[in-house]
Order: structure tokens, then sequence, then C-alpha cells
């Protein structure tokens, strides 16, 4: 008689620093597009997410804005979709809070965007669920913070490994 074993990941755990007071769907662009060989067309990549995480003077309220978008259709490429979504969060602060107000807001951007995509996954997936395509689903991401200030109305492109 073998062994009964089995093998698993313990993960350990650690509080967020953050705690989802409300969330809401500002704007929701979603579209299938119709297609006489669905088989041509692929889900599309994500072209943009951006984060815009906001603070109170102490630290205690917080917003997160968290954009997605997808790609657009090119001369070749045939997209089963389209959409755009904006999705508002306000937190609160729960945790000690940092000094340095650029990690405070890389850690609000990392873990507020985690979790309002989570939401923009679910709710993406319950519009298009009943499409002629079935569900459109976001790929699953990582967030890495950077930086950056918005001087043109250019969007930068994220779609690296984003397939």
């Amino acid at each position: 008689m073998g062994t009964n074993k089995s093998e698993h990941v313990s993960l350990k755990t650690h509080k967020a620093p953050i705690k989802l007071k409300n969330l809401f769907f500002p704007e929701i662009h979603y579209r299938a597009i119709p297609h006489e060989d669905p088989d041509e067309a692929k889900a599309p990549a994500l072209k943009i997410v951006k984060a815009i995480p906001k603070c109170n003077d102490d630290g205690t309220e917080c917003t997160v804005s968290l954009k997605i978008k997808s790609e657009d259709a090119s001369g070749k490429t045939k997209l089963l979709y389209k959409y755009e979504i904006l999705v508002f969060g306000v937190f609160e602060w729960t945790a000690k809070t940092p000094d340095n107000k650029e990690q405070l807001l890389k850690s609000l951007a990392v873990t507020g965007a985690s979790i309002l995509y989570s939401s923009a996954r679910e709710m993406l997936a319950c519009v298009s669920g009943r499409g002629p395509w079935g569900s459109c689903i976001l790929p699953t991401a990582s967030f890495i913070p950077e930086i950056v200030t918005d001087n043109t109305e250019e969007e930068p492109d994220h779609s690296e490994g984003t397939n």
C-alpha cells in the first residue's frame, strides 16, 4: 500500500494596508464585434492599464481610479471584443502611514489596482457572458508600480506580456 501524501504550497498571508470602502464603475464601454468567420478573430490584448492613486493629507482616506482598455483592431488583427472600463475605489488606509508619500502612493496603486482589476474582470465577464462569443475575461496581470507624469493625451502601451 502506498502512502497518501499530497503536496501543497503554504501561503503566508499579510493584512493588506488598505480596506475597500466602496467601488463603482463611472464608465463601461463594451462591444461584441460581429464576424462572418469568428475563428479568424481573437480576444483583444490589454493596451492600457493605468492607476491614479490619491490620498488626503494625513493618508487615511484614499482613492484609486483604474482605467482598463483593450487593444484596437488593426488591418490584419480581427477582434471579438472591444472594451474600455473605468473603475473607481474608495479606500481607508489601515496600516501605519509611510513617511515617504511616493511609497504610500505606490503601495496604494498596486493593492488598490489589484482589488479593482478583479472587480472589473468579473463585471466584464458578466456583461459579455450572453454575447455571441462567450465571456470576455480580462487576462491575469501583476502590477509593478512606475510613477509616470502625464504630459500628453496619448496613453502608454502596456500590452507586453498580457496575452
